[in-house]
Formats: structure tokens, C-alpha cells, sequence
């Protein structure tokens, strides 16, 4: 039986070309783009899952302040890593601390690398993470002092073939002896290691304070805690540990924060986070366009099938009246169903196949299959058969059997609800198109807001220069670079800076005000500059002067604070008052000559912090050029060779400001555009949707048709007829729309500090958008409705 209701189901799909087209295309596109979203959130959702003991691990952070304002350090003190093992904290298993590497690491052939997976790590990380070992002793890899392992990939880009076990690499002048090898890790980590160095290698390169409790912010620590132990007790405990090593007043302004290995993807500790979270909203995003795409699918499929059907009355009338049953109509046109879900799968899966991984190598993500993820991968493949096959195909099955067989082979049933189930798929089917349409404009707007935002600091025409080898050159040489530069009248200024937008690099230091007690200490982001940085980059001075080689002291104690600083501080007026930063083996009095107007540094989902800007070369990583907007390619090579004269035997490596901070917004940008893939991919499936249900109204409504033309009606009373009741569905679905597309809204703002609210435009847009492709769409069907002859139309049976 089963095998005859396949061939009848083939069959059928050969004589209706057409329809079975569009149903097979609808799906598939429907399945592969509801497969490429759904492989994105797994895995997002499977960052450091690959740990056996990732549920009982977690990280350490640091939020330091007083009432007024707080840090967040990603970092914690390294003395907490060594003082709560061995018993000391009965929940604790093991503990370790990692600090990560900054230098070049000289190849066998002498040329240099900065390797960015570098860290240093105690040997008792080896035991907490997973990390397999290739080749070496996995106990005693890490405890000497410069041992250091290496993932494959590494070794085989250092030295080839040739087993590295027992050679030597050389790092900022340090002679390493490699220990082991590590197979490469999984690329979903928060923590991605390709050299691990021993811990005691710090202090054997000068590091005395490895175990310190007085700083933070530089040492990632991780511990393990025994199975159903309390986090809270936890924390409690390293309280008590922080007073007893630092007293009770640093300790009242100190509050640890852990999350868990398996949850670090989702949060951004603070300052000296390295590694690129993940977004929720953008698996949310993802997710509910997934469903909402298969959602699509399935209506068109539902209504596709019920036009179609619409020829079998009185097959199906005349196998009712012979005797046969209504289970077994509905088992045959859901084996039919099911052919056409299976058919549409496959090619679905093919186009599946053939796009992600395009489509995650531009997302920048490199999506692995591990078993769990196939696992799951199939499980979901499995649940979208059986799910869109019986729910896709239920409705028409149903729809057909349920009449009375007389009437079928009569073809006059009563179907006149105004409020069927076909219409309700409608309804929601142009919901979920609006509000496609709605996210993608909602985030171009929020990405064209961002990037073009007033960021208080220059950046269209601003090169930064950077002086190359990883080092800091003589003063000297960035002195002599500068005074040939300013020759040139087309460059605006030139300055140094420690960084400059784009970049995320940060320098913290202590501080209080003079009348405040010793415990209140306040951070703040130290930004040493040179004396025409504000000049040069267009910041506005809102009180007081700027920098100026006039006075001695603003080359040494006097400083420029931005407004959120004077606002930190609790300054009204701060021109004058004094600032006391805590030295080593003393204080230095710090004085404000200026406050500057708030610039951004980084992503507009972040506050404005402190600042504080110093005078110091020293501390310059890169150079800045305004090289303003006249005759730029005749100025940036005046700048390239100034520099090869100036730096002899140094890369000329530059960047404009603008396109370093625009691309903060990569990921925005990337997940626009493929949210703008997918929405075209839901319109057209849409769209294919909008032609079956035409197809379905004009065949119910050719005698109508007919009728209306032989009384005199006209083609165009013809074809508003048929648009107006498209047009009240849309309007329908963009009043269901309006709640959803706020709160929406609202969720993706909230992760911006900074944000440009939704115009009434911005709602209106999709609506006038959707009205416009449907009546495109159904235009050409209902003219050839419109325009048939009459007289055939009343013979239609």
C-alpha cells in the first residue's frame, strides 16, 4: 500500500510541474536557511563545552571602585591561584593562573614573529583544561622555569617535519626549551593557546611579584571547585583571604566576580579581556529568524498544497463514495506530503552543504563539527522531517477528506470562513516578513549611527603610524620624524600617543583626591600623549588650556581630564585642584590645567571612562597624522618617505583612524549582511507563497470573475478586488507586528551605551515595503484572471 500511495505521490508531483516546483524550491530554501542559522547558534552555544571539567571551572574577576563608580577587571590578584590550593579553601580542587605573552619569538631562519596565542601558566592548568598532548611528558611539561609547549600548528610552522621535543625557541632574548607538543585546540575557546610558557619563567625573567596580592589585572585565574560546592560560599572565603592579605578597607571597595567556563563566551569582563565574546541577542536574532524562515516555509507549503488540491474534488469525492475511508485519504496525502518534505530536504541539505561554509568563513567564524554538534545536527535534521512533513501536509489532508463526497463531486462546498486557517497562515506569514524586514533596517540604522557618529576625535584623515619591531624608538628619532613632517603645510599636525581609537589598549592607575583618605582609591585610564595631541586630532578644550611646552610642569605633573572624569571626581569646577597618584616608593601630586570634551576610544556599547592625559614619549606606541583632505595620496607619500629616512630598515605600517574604528563594528557589519541574505531568502520564499495563494483565490473565483466581467465589471475593478483583500491581510499582520518589532527594538539597543532611537519611519518602512512586493508579485496572475474570457470562465469546472 505504501509503496502505491509513493508512485501515486510521484505521479501527482510530474503532472503538477509547477506547483511542485515552487513547493520544493520554497522548502529547501526554507531548510537550508533555517539549517544555516540554527549551525550558528549551536555553535555559539559550544564555546569551551570541550572541557571535561568546564561545568566545575571558573574564572576569577575583579570589580574595584567605591559607590560612585566601579572597574571590572577580567584579571584577578596572582596571589589567589597559589594560596587556595592545597586545602586551604576545602570547595577548591585546583587552581591555576595564566598571564598573557607580549613579545617576538625569533624562527630557526632569524626572522621575528609576534605570536598572539601566547601565555604563561602554571603547571596545574595541564590537569584543570583539556589539552591533549602529542608528544612530551604532560606532568612535568611546565614546571621549570623557560620550558615552554607548543601546539602542532606551531611546530610544524617553526620546524617543519623535524620532531621539536628538546629544542630551543627564542623569545625577546630568552632561550625556551620546548617540553611538549598540544594537538591544536578547538577554535570555539575563549582562551585560544598556541605557546604556553611556564609560569616560573616570569620570574626568571625579572618578575618578582608573581604571587602578589596588591595588584590585579594582568593574570587570568581559574579555579575548579568540588561538584555542588557553593560559588557564593566561595567568594565569601576569598574575602576573607583578600582582608587578611590587604586589609579591610581595600577589601570593602573589592567584589569577585566568577562566572563559569562554559558561560565566559557570553561576558566581557572589563579591562584586559582578550578574547571576542559572543552576543546573545545575535544567537536570539539568528534563532528566531530560523523559525520564523521555517515557519514561512511551512504556511506556503500548506498553502501551496491546498491550491493544488483543489483539482481532486472529485477524485476525492468519487474514492469517498466507493467506500474509501477517511484515514486512509488523509495517509495518502500525507505520504505525498512527506515526499515532497523529503525531496525538498535533500536539496535543502545540498545547499546547506554547499553554503556554510562560505557563509561562516566571512562571518569569521570557523564552524567545527565535533560529535556533540553531530549529534545534535542530526537530532535537528530528524525533528524538522517529521515536524514539516506532518504539520505541512495535516492541513490539507485534513482539508480535503472532511467534506461530503456528494458535494465534492459537485465541487460545491461551503468555504466561505472569513477566518480560515489559510488565512491565518497568511496573516502570519506576512507578520514574520515585516518583521524581517524590520530587524535588517533596525540594525543598518543602529551600524550607520555608530559609524558615523561625531566620536569627539578626528578620524577621516588621520594615518596612524606605527614604529614598527615592536619596540619604542629613541625620542629622538620620533622628534626628528615629527619636525620633517610639519614641513609639509598640507599636514595638519602630527602627535604620539599610547593608543588611539580602534585599538584596545589600556592603561589603568590609582588615584584619589587630596581630601580623600588613602582606602579611596579611584581607577582611572592613564592616556600618555604628546603636546599637540589635541591639536592634531581635533579635541575640544572645554575649560582651561591645553598642553604647552611653555610650562615645564605639564611635561611632568599637570594633566588634562576628560568631562567624565571631572564628573568621576565629583569636580565642579577641576581647573587647579589637585590628584595624588600612589607610587612605589612614594606619591606623585598630579594638578588639571584642562578638562577636554569626551572622545570615544572605543565601541559605542561602551561607556566613556576616566581619563586622565600625560605627558610621556616614552610610553607612545603609535604616531598620528592629520593629513587633512587635499591631494592625500601626494601627503602619504611625503609620510612614507619621511619615515624610511627616519626609521632605516623599518616596514612603513599604516592605517587611517576611520577604518581601525570602524572596524570595532565588524561583527554588526558582517551579521547585517547576513541577516540581509536571509531576509531576501524569506521574501522570496514569501514571494512563491503569495503565488500559490493567488493561484488558489483566482481558481475558487472564476465563475465569480466571469460573472463580474459579463455585468460590466472592468479589469481593474477585477483587480482591486483581489488586492484589497491582500492589502487588509498586510495591514493585519503589521498591527500584530508592532509589538514584537518594539520589543525587539528595545533588546538590541539595550547593548549599546550610545544609540540612535527607532523613528516612526523606521516601523512604517516594512509595512510600505511589503505592500509593494505582494502587489508586485500577484499582479501578473491576477491580470490573466482579470483578462480571460468570460464566457470560458463560467464553464469552468
Amino acid at each position: 500500500m505504501l509503496v502505491n500511495y509513493l508512485k501515486l505521490a510521484l505521479r501527482n508531483l510530474k503532472k503538477n510541474k509547477w506547483f511542485s516546483f515552487l513547493n520544493i524550491l520554497s522548502l529547501s530554501l526554507g531548510l537550508a536557511v533555517c539549517l544555516l542559522m540554527l549551525t550558528y547558534v549551536i555553535y555559539e552555544n559550544s564555546f569551551d563545552k570541550f572541557h571535561k571539567n568546564g561545568e566545575q571551572i571558573y574564572r576569577v574577576a575583579v570589580e574595584w571602585g567605591g559607590s560612585s563608580a566601579k572597574m571590572k577587571f577580567a584579571g584577578a590578584m596572582p596571589g589567589i591561584s597559589t594560596d587556595v590550593r592545597g586545602g586551604a579553601i576545602p570547595e577548591v580542587v585546583n587552581a591555576c593562573k595564566l598571564q598573557s605573552g607580549n613579545g617576538e619569538f625569533e624562527l630557526p631562519n632569524k626572522s621575528k614573529i609576534q605570536e598572539e596565542n601566547f601565555y604563561f601558566s602554571e603547571p596545574e592548568m595541564l590537569s584543570m583544561f583539556t589539552l591533549e598532548f602529542s608528544s612530551g611528558n604532560k606532568s612535568t611539561a611546565l614546571i621549570n622555569p623557560l620550558s615552554i609547549i607548543i601546539s602542532e600548528s606551531i611546530a610544524a610552522k617553526y620546524f617543519g617535519k623535524k620532531n621539536p621535543i628538546g629544542k630551543t625557541i627564542k623569545y625577546d632574548n630568552y632561550i625556551m626549551n620546548i617540553t611538549g607538543v598540544f594537538k591544536d585546540m578547538p577554535k570555539n575557546t575563549h582562551l585560544y593557546m598556541e605557546l604556553i610558557a611556564s609560569y616560573s619563567s616570569l620570574e626568571a625573567m625579572g618578575n618578582k611579584n608573581i604571587n602578589a596580592w596588591g595588584q590585579w589585572g594582568n593574570d587570568y585565574t581559574y579555579v575548579q571547585l568540588k561538584n555542588n560546592s557553593s560559588v557564593y560560599d566561595f567568594v565569601k572565603k576569598l574575602d576573607a583571604m583578600l582582608a587578611q592579605n590587604l586589609g579591610s578597607n581595600m577589601a570593602k571597595r573589592t567584589k569577585f566576580v566568577l562566572h563559569n567556563l562554559e558561560e565566559l563566551h557570553w561576558y566581557d569582563d572589563g579591562y584586559g579581556e582578550r578574547s571576542v565574546k559572543g552576543r546573545k541577542i545575535y544567537t536570539y536574532i539568528f534563532l528566531s529568524a530560523s523559525i520564523l524562515v521555517l515557519l514561512i516555509a511551512c504556511f506556503n507549503f500548506m498553502n501551496l498544497s491546498t491550491a493544488r488540491y483543489l483539482d481532486k474534488f472529485k477524485e476525492v469525492g468519487i474514492r469517498k463514495v466507493i467506500g474509501a475511508p477517511k484515514v486512509q485519504l488523509v495517509y495518502q496525502f500525507l505520504v505525498e506530503s512527506l515526499t515532497v518534505v523529503g525531496i525538498a530536504l535533500a536539496f535543502g541539505l545540498l545547499i546547506f552543504l554547499l553554503l556554510y561554509k562560505n557563509v561562516y568563513e566571512y562571518l569569521g567564524t570557523e564552524v567545527i563539527f565535533n560529535n556533540t554538534q553531530l549529534l545534535a545536527t542530526g537530532l535537528m535534521i530528524g525533528a524538522l522531517i517529521l515536524v514539516v512533513g506532518l504539520i505541512a501536509g495535516s492541513y490539507p489532508a485534513l482539508f480535503l477528506s472532511s467534506f461530503n463526497p456528494i458535494d465534492t463531486i459537485k465541487r460545491d462546498m461551503k468555504i466561505r470562513s472569513k477566518f480560515s486557517f489559510r488565512q491565518i497562515s497568511t496573516v502570519l506569514q506576512f507578520t514574520f516578513s515585516i518583521l524581517l524586514i524590520f530587524g535588517l533596517l533596525v540594525v543598518n540604522n543602529q551600524l550607520k549611527f555608530v559609524k558615523t557618529k561625531d566620536i569627539g576625535i578626528a578620524k577621516d584623515n588621520v594615518m596612524m603610524i606605527f614604529p614598527g619591531s615592536n619596540k619604542i624608538p629613541p625620542q629622538s628619532q620620533y622628534q626628528t620624524f615629527k619636525s620633517e613632517l610639519e614641513r609639509n603645510p598640507q599636514i595638519i599636525g602630527v602627535t604620539g600617543a599610547f593608543t588611539l581609537p580602534g585599538f584596545n589598549s589600556r592603561s589603568q592607575i590609582s588615584i584619589r583626591k587630596v581630601d580623600d583618605p588613602i582606602e579611596e582609591m579611584r581607577q582611572v585610564q592613564l592616556f600618555p600623549v604628546d603636546f599637540d595631541f589635541t591639536k592634531a586630532l581635533g579635541i575640544t578644550i572645554k575649560s582651561g588650556r591645553t598642553f604647552s611646552r611653555k610650562f615645564e610642569r605639564d611635561g611632568n605633573t599637570n594633566i588634562i581630564i576628560n568631562e567624565t572624569a571631572a564628573k568621576y571626581l565629583g569636580f565642579s569646577n577641576p581647573i587647579g585642584q589637585k590628584i595624588i597618584q600612589p607610587l612605589e616608593n612614594g606619591q606623585k601630586e598630579l594638578t588639571i590645567i584642562g578638562v577636554a570634551k569626551d572622545f570615544h576610544l572605543y565601541s559605542l556599547q561602551n561607556k566613556v571612562a576616566p581619563i586622565f592625559l600625560v605627558i610621556n614619549p616614552t610610553s607612545f606606541s603609535v604616531y598620528a597624522v592629520n593629513i587633512g583632505g587635499i591631494n592625500q595620496k601626494q601627503t602619504i607619500a611625503f609620510v612614507k618617505n619621511t619615515f624610511t629616512k627616519v626609521f632605516p630598515g623599518e616596514v612603513f605600517d599604516y592605517q587611517f583612524v576611520a577604518d581601525a574604528y570602524n572596524k570595532l563594528y565588524t561583527s554588526e557589519e558582517k551579521t547585517l549582511n547576513i541577516i540581509s541574505i536571509f531576509t531576501i531568502l524569506s521574501l522570496i520564499i514569501t514571494s512563491i507563497g503569495i503565488v500559490g495563494f493567488v493561484s488558489y483565490i483566482t481558481n475558487k473565483k472564476v465563475r465569480e470573475i466571469g460573472i463580474r466581467k459579463i455585468v460590466g465589471a472592468s479589469v481593474n475593478n477585477i483587480l482591486f478586488m483581489i488586492y484589497k483583500q491582500f492589502v487588509f491581510w498586510i495591514a493585519l499582520a503589521f498591527i500584530l507586528f508592532i509589538p514584537v518589532g518594539v520589543y525587539f527594538s528595545k533588546q538590541w539597543l539595550q547593548q549599546y551605551e550610545y544609540r540612535e532611537e527607532i523613528s516612526a519611519g523606521v516601523y512604517l518602512l516594512p509595512l510600505v515595503l511589503t505592500i509593494v512586493l505582494t502587489l508586485c508579485t500577484i499582479t501578473y496572475q491576477s491580470i490573466k484572471a482579470a483578462t480571460a474570457n468570460p464566457v470560458e470562465s463560467l464553464k469552468y469546472e
